[in-house]
């Protein structure tokens, strides 16, 4: 992109949902007035230019689902001013830089996706204003640092999923602070139970279990990019179904159902009975997620609920 070498006064640069190749030109750096870059869902590949630093107003850095390799650079720790910074699914490589806590306006880091490894760096708990953490599908290990239960009220989701992360959980007393935290996800690694006798509450377990109904029947997951403002995963089925259900289920699950056991989705009475039973199940994901704890059903509902579904199949 050399026509854009010189474009100093450029403030918005979007170029998502592309088929743009190649690797980010090192010359981006040079656009010193702009505030967003994002090129998400492309085939851009090679790694990160360290001149990224030299965008100092930046805002937002967005280049999630590429083919990106090689480490984070430390200096991306020079962009003071990032509120977000969105590198999943790519496949980039080496240790989360310390340096990323001095990213202290950020409010969402997602790193999920790639093939990150080492601790989780204790500079996080520096990032005050974070409402979204996503570091899970890496190869992270270690304990969990007690800096990320001190985080602020800002934190409301926590995804840490499918790691190699070791080690009993932060004491209770330190979750709780966290009292705003409606996704927490931290399975798929290596952890021992709660740090203390304290009983921690169902309701938190039951919010988790309606969000992994609602992952596993939609194929989607709450820290996806489609889930930004005031939509999320749990908002975006409960307004869908029973009407528009087909078109928030995972593809990949109707098509079995169709072919798999060879029924007809449109046509047959069994299948017809099939997607009630679909219906319900995701009403169980949306009745185990609300945002209130106390509106949440009760794992005696669930079962029972689950009972009937399975009578009816």
């Amino acid at each position: 992109m050399p026509s854009l070498e010189n474009c100093s006064a450029l403030q918005l640069l979007q170029l998502d949902d592309n088929r743009f190749g190649g690797v980010i030109p090192r010359h981006f750096g040079n656009m010193s007035s702009l505030l967003y870059l994002t090129m998400s869902r492309n085939i851009i590949h090679g790694t990160i230019p360290a001149e990224i630093s030299q965008l100092h107003s930046l805002q937002e850095l967005s280049l999630s689902q590429n083919r990106l390799t090689g480490e984070i650079p430390d200096s991306i720790g020079k962009l003071e001013v990032l509120n977000v910074l969105s590198l999943n699914e790519n496949q980039l490589s080496g240790k989360i830089p310390s340096c990323v806590g001095n990213l202290t306006m950020l409010t969402k880091l997602s790193l999920g996706a790639n093939n990150l490894h080492g601790s989780i760096p204790l500079s996080l708990g520096n990032i005050k204003f974070l409402s979204l953490l996503n570091l899970s599908r890496n190869h992270l290990s270690g304990d969990i640092p007690k800096e990320i239960f001190q985080l602020s009220e800002a934190l409301l989701q926590l995804d840490l999923s499918r790691n190699h992360i070791t080690g009993p959980l932060a004491p209770v007393n330190n979750i709780i602070r966290l009292k705003n935290l409606v996704y927490l996800c931290l399975s798929n690694n290596n952890l021992s139970e709660y740090a203390t006798g304290s009983k921690p509450s169902t309701y938190g377990d039951m919010y988790s279990y309606g969000i992994l109904v609602l992952e596993t029947f939609t194929g989607k997951c709450p820290t996806d990019e489609i889930f930004k403002d005031s939509l999320n995963l749990h908002d975006f089925v409960k307004r869908a179904i029973p009407e528009q259900m087909m078109n928030v289920c995972d593809p990949t699950l109707l098509l079995y159902l169709e072919n798999g056991n060879g029924m007809s989705i449109n046509c047959s009475i069994t299948s017809e009975k099939t997607m009630e039973c679909l219906c319900s199940v995701l009403q169980i994901g949306i009745a185990c997620s609300m945002e209130s704890a106390e509106a949440r059903i009760d794992i005696a509902n669930v079962l029972k609920e689950l009972h009937l579904i399975r009578d009816v199949l």
